[in-house]
């Protein structure tokens, strides 16, 4: 049997069921400490191995974030499948990084770790297999949407804040709710139409989810926040920093056009 201690792996190497485990990390090259009747395997920058089932069994955010900040997201990593005992190359691109790092170094964290660097990208590759890892992602997803976090070993709470306008969601790691974000965090984040982008997009998505009042609605945010935009892109000239006044009128006349039944404060 395995089981997880802090970002630990232990392997019980006296359970036969293990030697095809052990044997699997050894023929990698992979490092296993050995005390009394047990393997640990310590958490490994470039290797994803029982990563769902960590999540599964931690019960301390802090653990988890301190797990994945120590990964080497731009360096080459590989997944462990232990069905067939193969180590498989991440495919998905971590060049989100630097931007993640950038958007969560601007907003409000109050929590035992603030400052981190990770991949949402190449985590999505990775943790897919429970209910607790898919709300694990939208909880980093959140650290970047909101204006303010507030997060202890199991609680948190998210603020977003637009003028005075304000919405706030709570969550629970003992009660998993998954909200599936990562579309909507893909489309600020990768779909770049020119340079950089995602502050723009950023502000818009905080505008849709304070006068929305909601987040369960992923979908609906994403399909608003592309109106919003392209009604905002279609208006960009040369000068288009320069003329952010003419933009914000779009953006209200708009935003009035969407939710006639919600006042809509300025995003710029």
């Amino acid at each position: 049997m395995t089981n997880t201690a802090g970002t630990s792996l232990k392997i019980d190497n006296k359970d036969n069921k293990n030697s095809n485990l052990i044997n699997d990390f050894k023929k990698e090259g992979i490092d296993l400490r050995e005390d009394n009747a047990q393997f640990t395997l310590e958490n490994q920058s470039n290797y994803y191995i029982f990563e769902n089932e960590f999540i599964d069994q931690s019960t301390s955010l802090l653990d988890m974030i301190l797990k994945y900040s120590q990964k080497e997201y731009k360096e080459i990593s590989k997944i462990y499948f232990p069905d067939d005992g193969t180590f498989k190359m991440v495919q998905a691109q971590a060049h989100d990084e630097n931007k993640y790092k950038e958007i969560i170094e601007h907003n409000i964290m109050d929590g035992e770790e603030r400052n981190f660097s990770i991949s949402v990208n190449v985590l999505y590759e990775i943790l897919n297999d429970s209910n607790k890892s898919r709300m694990f992602l939208d909880i980093l997803i959140l650290f970047a949407l909101a204006t303010k976090s507030r997060f202890y070993a199991k609680e948190l709470r998210f603020e977003f804040k637009v003028e005075d306008n304000c919405y706030e969601k709570e969550l629970n790691i003992v009660n998993p709710e998954s909200i599936h974000l990562y579309p909507l965090y893909n489309w600020i984040i990768n779909d770049e139409e020119y340079e950089e982008p995602y502050n723009v997009k950023l502000h818009i998505v905080r505008q849709v989810i304070v006068n929305k009042k909601k987040i369960s609605d992923a979908e609906g945010i994403l399909e608003d926040s592309k109106l919003a935009y392209k009604r905002i892109i279609s208006k960009k000239t040369n000068d288009y920093f320069d003329q952010l006044n003419q933009l914000k009128d779009d953006f209200l006349i708009l935003s009035n056009n969407v939710y006639l039944s919600t006042e809509i404060s300025p995003i710029f």
